[in-house]
């Protein structure tokens, strides 16, 4: 993670899931060459299009499925900010 990056989200899954999940899956492109993944092809294929990657966009997300997201800013930080210091509460307008 990075100061300019803000993570990510598992969407319907816990955070044990993810582990669990982990394994050798292997499976043949379209072009006849072997492919190896760690994680179910369904969990990459609902990620990529979280992430608007590889071709795919939201509009692909089986959203009944487990998928990895970005985590977006909260919206107070988009508008201004509210902090709390030594008791004393300020705020930085938009």
């Amino acid at each position: 993670m990075n100061a300019n990056e803000t993570g990510v989200v598992l969407m319907n899954m816990n955070t044990a899931q993810p582990q669990s999940m982990m394994s050798v899956y292997k499976t043949t492109a379209s072009n006849g060459i072997g492919q190896v993944w760690f994680m179910p092809q369904s969990l990459v294929n609902n990620s990529k299009a979280a992430f608007e990657a590889s071709g795919l966009t939201w509009n692909n997300i089986n959203t009944s499925q487990p998928y990895i997201a970005r985590s977006w800013p909260r919206i107070s930080s988009a508008i201004g900010s509210t902090s709390t210091a030594r008791g004393k509460t300020t705020s930085t307008p938009a």
